[in-house]
């Protein structure tokens, strides 16, 4: 249960979106764990049962999306990411693979919440646009949960 760390970075235009060449080809896919910084800051810390790409739908999703033909107005991809027009952001992911834990969404938040946690003692104040996090009381001491968590907020 060793997560595998990538590193890649997204340049956001001035709308505050990816260009057309930014793509996922490539990127891990699997569970994963990723951070989010632009020139140093950590801006955002999030969870996918997916994979990397996840950053990059939510980079070029639309300020609002249509699900079954009705618009949510409380959904938008990163709704903070035009504050960062023409900035590079970088993104550290890990991918976990070799446990049966991670498709299971309140384990996987229960990490991302830990990380974030983490971060928040390590720097002095939470991600700047981390808007909510989930923790889970129960699984705050499951040994799986504190041992990702030490490895990954240890990269991020």
């Amino acid at each position: 249960m060793n997560p595998q760390f990538h590193n890649f970075q997204v340049t956001l235009n001035y709308e505050g979106e990816p260009g057309p060449t930014v793509t996922k080809l490539g990127l891990p896919k699997g569970p994963c764990f990723y951070a989010i910084k632009c020139e140093g800051e950590l801006l955002y810390v999030g969870e996918s049962p997916k994979g990397a790409g996840r950053v990059i739908d939510g980079l070029k999703a639309p300020k609002h999306r249509k699900i079954r033909g009705v618009l949510r107005t409380n959904h938008s991809g990163y709704k903070w990411r035009g504050k960062y027009r023409l900035k590079t952001l970088d993104v550290i992911v890990a991918t976990v693979l070799g446990t049966n834990q991670l498709p299971v969404q309140e384990f996987r938040r229960a990490v991302e919440a830990e990380i974030v946690y983490t971060l928040r003692q390590r720097n002095g104040g939470w991600p700047t646009e981390q808007h909510e996090i989930h923790f889970c009381e129960r699984l705050r001491r499951n040994t799986q949960v504190q041992k990702l968590t030490s490895v990954i907020a240890g990269r991020f």
